[in-house]
């Protein structure tokens, strides 16, 4: 059924955000739980703010219909989460700049209710990512504001160990630049996203105000983190996001400030990477940089590599690249309008209608887009021959952040 219909739970009204990497394809289009971090206050980049917490949806890939199912309050701006493998646990962190901590969730799979195992201090400002390594031992966290990375032990019960296993603050390092050429959004350090390497040999971090990414040396079995280099972008480009592609010798670095991808060639042995190719995000002629009218939010590849998704915030769309998995360069393939029953390419405006922030793709043949200001998350259909997603259904939810796929 690819008829449209808007979905509402009782008289609460949800819109949601996503985060996450590709997810193998759901057996027979099971019902999936999803869960939704939000904002629950306004802010600077979030002009109506007012989620309740971490929501539960209840998601049928088949008819790309969405339920809310329940929601655990979390303190302030619960944006972003992670769940293991087994999605019985979820790490979520609270973007906030002050009494910021890392909570760890007990989820019953059967229902999709989250329970609180422990929260600790997060000792960040901004707290605006959260990731696990492949042991699942460990959780990472990225501060914004403050320009730190930090790494929490999980302990046998699945809850977090009260102290930082490491903790580091990129200005005091001594080998990452503390700001950038764009003094409105490059003061100082901004750590936007961590990033485990598939070897788990090493987190990547970009950071957005010193026009780097961080590579950083990991200790899967004690935690810690060593600084072993830095990938530079163009200065004032802003790297925010990342992915590897899954062959794992080719990273995908989307510049916000820019509106960037940035193709780069890593060493699978010491983890350097070096950018070979460059492409744009957005049609010829649209303002980006101090003036921009669009800043890329969120980036993803499909399970066969064979496309790359970027997210663009004041354009409102989301790019599509074919990717050559030889050289790992890749192509324009299409813009594709967020807003749901959006027909045509939207004017690049700034502050944005919808603001797509992050989303979800489903093996070959599903994905989920979230809006943060029109609080929407859209459903779409994906052809795995050609990249191309297709509206099928819509639902509202608050100021969403960032999506997580639960069990099936």
């Amino acid at each position: 059924d690819e008829s449209t219909e808007t979905i509402c739970s009782g008289s609460s009204r949800f819109v949601l955000l996503v985060c996450s990497l590709a997810v193998p394809l759901l057996n027979s289009f099971k019902m999936v739980f999803i869960y939704v971090g939000t904002y629950t206050q306004v802010e600077g980049h979030v002009p109506d703010g007012k989620g309740e917490g971490v929501v539960t949806l209840q998601y049928d890939p088949e008819t790309g219909t969405l339920e809310k199912t329940g929601v655990l309050a979390c303190g302030t701006n619960p944006t972003f989460l992670t769940l293991n493998s087994a999605g019985t646990v979820a790490y979520i962190v609270n973007e906030c700049d002050e009494g910021g901590e890392v909570i760890a969730a007990k989820i019953n799979k059967e229902t999709g209710v989250m329970q609180k195992l422990n929260a600790v201090p997060n000792n960040m400002k901004g707290a605006c990512h959260v990731t696990l390594d492949k042991t699942e031992q460990n959780v990472v966290v990225a501060g914004y504001v403050s320009g730190t990375t930090g790494v929490w032990r999980i302990n046998d019960d699945g809850s977090l160990a009260q102290q930082p296993a490491s903790f580091i603050t990129h200005a005091d390092t001594g080998k990452i630049p503390v700001a950038g050429t764009n003094p409105d959004r490059q003061e100082a350090n901004h750590a936007h996203q961590v990033y485990v390497s598939p070897s788990n040999n090493f987190v990547y971090v970009p950071d957005l105000g010193a026009d780097c990414v961080i590579q950083f040396g990991f200790n899967a079995a004690t935690g810690e983190l060593t600084f072993k280099g830095k990938i530079d972008a163009a200065p004032g480009a802003g790297p925010r996001h990342l992915v590897f592609h899954p062959n794992g010798k080719f990273m995908y670095i989307l510049n916000e400030l820019f509106c960037t991808v940035a193709v780069c060639s890593v060493d699978s042995e010491t983890g350097e990477g070096k950018i070979v190719q460059t492409l744009t995000t957005l049609p010829e002629g649209v303002p980006v940089g101090r003036n921009g009218q669009s800043f890329s939010a969120a980036i993803r590849i499909s399970a066969d590599g064979k496309f790359l998704y970027a997210s663009n915030r004041g354009f409102d769309t989301i790019t599509i690249y074919s990717v050559d998995s030889e050289s790992g360069n890749i192509k324009f393939a299409a813009h594709v309008p967020t807003g749901f029953d959006v027909k045509e390419l939207p004017v690049a405006k700034w502050p944005p209608i919808h603001t797509p922030r992050d989303f979800i793709l489903f093996g070959e043949e599903r994905a989920l887009i979230a809006n943060q200001d029109s609080h929407q998350i859209v459903s779409f259909a994906r052809d795995a021959k050609t990249g191309m997603l297709t509206q099928q259904k819509v639902l509202e939810v608050f100021s969403p952040v960032c999506l997580a796929v639960g069990s099936a």
